[in-house]
Formats: structure tokens, sequence, C-alpha cells
């Protein structure tokens, strides 16, 4: 960070208190991150799981049904 010289206590103030908000933020963008990765590899394990179900659907049952893409 940058320090500015000629600055007001109020104004350094406001500064501060938007730094902390953005930092609030950025963790907040890395949580959801983490959040959107854990469901893109649930969902791949769901189409895995569904598609495996419909291929013993298929060979039970003897009729094509549409696989999860």
């Amino acid at each position: 960070m940058c320090e500015v010289i000629n600055m007001d206590v109020e104004t350094k103030q406001m500064l501060d208190l938007i730094l902390q908000r953005l930092d609030a933020i950025d963790k907040n963008i890395v949580e959801m991150k983490e959040d959107i990765a854990e469901i893109k590899e649930d969902t791949e394990i769901t189409r895995s799981a569904t598609n495996s179900l419909v291929e013993w659907a298929e060979v039970t049952g003897g009729f094509p049904i549409k696989k999860a893409e």
C-alpha cells in the first residue's frame, strides 16, 4: 500500500474503513470460489452416478434413456 503524506485524519480513517471493507469482500470472494469449486465437483459426481444408473436401466429395461450431460 502506498502512503499519502498530506492526508488529514478523517480521510485516513475513511480510507482505512474502505480497505477493511475491501478485505472483507476479498475474503467473501475467496469463500465463494471455494464453494463453487465444491459444487462443480459434486455435480460431476452426481452426473456420473446418474449416467451409471441410466446405463443400468438401459441394460435391465431394454430401452434407451438420455444420459446427463
